[in-house]
């Protein structure tokens, strides 16, 4: 027996990779290996069936309320990584429901006149600006060169891991923008994923965003998530963790296939 999470919509026996030029068979690998049983499946449901396998040291909890000892029976799972994925996580009895998405590619909703004028850089190379654009490895070097644009800069983006060592270095001003910007951002679409998805609690995966917590951990990045008008109190109910586990992805395979 096998099971994979992939960065892919998984539907019928095709599957093509989102983010890389890759495709596969799902029963020729299957019967290529000599497994009994094979199990593809996207890879944020992967990570959602190992929130239930989760121990209290796997999470860190975000500024806001405090994170449940008990995990809440419907969680938004969020993660920015090679792209920026988005599913749901439902506890029933007996059973765990875990719906993939693909609101990665939702559309990218300006709130400032900083934003703003992000979107319009990044207009200007892209047709369309989505939140993965942003929320992602890829989507870091976009908003730093966005950023760089905007303040008369115009240079090749560092990558993204550089950027975010630059940032939290303090050697970059426009690196150290560019991830508080990030943040920012992030908070303000997790607050929108709550609220579609009817969400109790927010949990953040992806390789990304344990880098870059003492920019993500503040105030101002809860008061984003938060800050949806009318609605704002029912997301002020709502706490956020990041998942610390290694490999959730991998927890999550194996308790797919023998839970």
């Amino acid at each position: 027996m096998a099971a994979f999470g992939v960065a892919s919509h998984v539907t019928g026996d095709t599957v093509q990779l989102t983010n890389i030029d890759w495709a596969f068979s799902i029963e020729d690998l299957r019967s290529r290996f000599g497994w009994s049983r094979l199990e593809v499946v996207n890879d944020f449901v992967a990570i959602g069936h190992s929130l239930a396998g989760l121990r209290p040291e796997h999470w860190r909890p975000l500024t806001g309320p405090a994170w449940p000892g008990r995990l809440a029976g419907h969680v938004s799972l969020v993660g920015p990584g090679t792209g920026f994925g988005v599913g749901s996580v439902i506890h029933g009895q007996g059973e765990i429901l875990v719906t993939p998405t693909e609101g990665g590619h939702a559309s990218f909703a300006p709130v400032d006149a900083l934003e703003i004028a992000i979107l319009k850089a990044m207009l200007r190379r892209f047709p369309r600006i989505s939140n993965e654009r942003i929320l992602s490895g890829p989507g870091l070097e976009n908003l730093y060169r966005a950023m760089a644009e905007i303040r008369g800069t115009l240079a090749d983006p560092p990558s993204a891991p550089a950027i975010v060592q630059a940032a939290t270095g303090g050697r970059d001003p426009i690196a150290s923008d560019t991830v508080q910007c990030f943040c920012l951002i992030l908070g303000g679409a997790m607050g929108d994923i709550a609220l579609i998805q009817g969400a109790e609690a927010v949990a953040i995966a992806g390789g990304i965003v344990p880098h870059m917590v003492e920019f993500l951990d503040t105030s101002q990045v809860r008061a984003r998530f938060e800050a949806k008008g009318r609605a704002q109190a029912v997301l002020a109910a709502v706490p956020i963790a990041l998942i610390t586990h290694p490999e959730p992805g991998l927890l999550g395979a194996a308790r797919l296939l023998f839970s």
